[in-house]
């Protein structure tokens, strides 16, 4: 007599043969809602993997069923992302922050590389993104920072894995985000110095000493020229276009390369020096193309080396590009302090001091406004600083309040009272040293 075959709680699905392999099919109303491929040929360890993926247990409601089936859906998608397809799904992906620039999403991926080699290396079973757990993602931001890198770029490396993933997080079935569990660490950046005026003369005039060897040395300097007049980026002064120029209107318009993925243009004025620097290169080197063609095309082919040569200039005028981090800081590697950058920095800092508003800052650099206000900030405690010898000494005691006479009124410069109102985010302490400079 044959033996029935055992039924399957309800729930649990039921173990169908398909050609040579069996599956778990689990059907909602009559429909197949979910199937997998149990991978064997043998009844009794199809059951058994059965019992493994689903635990056998009665299904008393109805949303106790699609929980189930839920997660066996989830299950199956752990499978879908494959470590070796992930940056792919990932930079194709709608979900993507759009407007991120090229140049970061090219940082992103060089990172998510490494990453899949460290995997390789340590877990090499371990292939797709539902497998890495809080533990490997521990191990490997501890070889990160192995790395002797400076904190910012420690955090830029594990965000950069953080994006990734909650990108993906659907498509690979998991619910949470194991690179949000690394801690970051306290900023320790060290930003570009600005030139002062007296050291922008004197890199202008580097050019013109002999001793002083560079590749295209009179492109280089209208390189520098065009970042001083501009606060352009080293990439957008590089590669600048004459289409990009309108010498009719008197205005730079183009698309930086970090934010061609917003779209968002910059626009900036040509001021009489720049003019002047403009035609020397039009009569030097023609108006088709680069304004300055032949570090264009060095700077396409070997970026280094233009940055390289630009070190070169600022340290030929005495200046110290690199600095040993302060005792204290967890970076261990020389901080840049001047560089390229620089010029961005200078760029700003001289129009916020002489009253740009920074709205029109922001339309020219491209930068935010909440960015660029450093710059304003800083002008306001310079402002400060200066008001604070017009104000006559405070009284400390009650006694010296009683006995102190009216303060004589001083006369408070018109463009020094206006750094002062328009400023923002005072203290207290600063907020009545402004109602003080403000009496008549």
């Amino acid at each position: 007599m044959a033996t029935a075959k055992k039924r399957r709680t309800k729930g649990s699905g039921s173990i169908v043969k398909r050609g040579k392999v069996y599956y778990l099919v689990i059907k909602e109303d009559g429909k197949v809602v979910s199937k997998k491929s149990l991978r064997t040929g043998d009844r009794k360890t199809a059951e058994q993997k059965a019992e493994e993926l689903l635990p056998n247990f009665d299904l008393k409601t109805k949303e106790e069923f699609v929980a189930k089936v839920a997660e066996i859906r989830r299950l199956k998608s752990q499978d879908k992302v494959k470590l070796s397809q992930a940056w792919e799904m990932f930079y194709t992906s709608k979900f993507r922050r759009q407007q991120t620039a090229e140049g970061t999403l090219g940082n992103y991926k060089r990172n998510y590389e490494r990453f899949l080699g460290w995997l390789n290396r340590n877990y090499p079973t371990c292939k797709t993104l539902s497998e890495i757990t809080l533990k490997i993602a521990e191990e490997y931001a501890q070889d990160v920072e192995d790395m002797i890198i400076s904190n910012s770029t420690y955090n830029y490396h594990i965000r950069g894995m953080a994006t990734i993933t909650n990108v993906l997080m659907h498509d690979a079935g998991i619910s949470e985000n194991v690179w949000e569990r690394i801690p970051r660490k306290p900023n320790d950046s060290i930003g570009k110095k600005a030139f002062t005026e007296e050291e922008v003369g004197r890199l202008l005039e580097a050019f013109d000493d002999e001793s002083l060897k560079l590749m295209y040395k009179e492109q280089m300097k209208i390189l520098f020229c065009i970042a001083l007049f501009t606060g352009m980026r080293l990439a957008d002064c590089a590669l600048l276009l004459w289409r990009d120029i309108d010498l009719k209107s008197g205005m730079i318009s183009l698309m930086p390369v970090k934010t061609k993925g917003s779209r968002k243009r910059i626009t900036a004025p040509l001021t009489p020096a720049f003019r002047e620097k403009l035609q020397e290169a039009a009569d030097s080197w023609g108006m088709d193309g680069y304004v300055i063609p032949a570090v264009a095309e060095r700077y396409q082919q070997n970026a280094s080396g233009v940055s390289d040569d630009i070190q070169k200039v600022i340290s030929f005028i005495g200046l110290e590009t690199n600095i040993e981090p302060e005792v204290g800081l967890s970076r261990k590697r020389k901080a840049v302090q001047y560089g390229f950058h620089s010029f961005r920095h200078t760029f700003c800092s001289h129009s916020a001091s002489n009253g740009m508003p920074v709205a029109l800052l922001s339309e020219i650099t491209g930068d935010s406004i909440a960015t660029l206000q450093k710059y304003y900030v800083k002008i306001q405690h310079q402002a400060l600083h200066k008001a604070a010898t017009a104000i006559p000494g405070l009284p400390v005691t009650a006694k010296e309040v009683s006995q102190e006479q009216p303060a004589p009124k001083h006369a408070i410069k018109e463009n020094l009272l206006a750094e002062l109102q328009n400023a923002t985010d005072l203290t207290d302490r600063e907020k009545m040293l402004l109602a003080l400079l403000k009496e008549k």
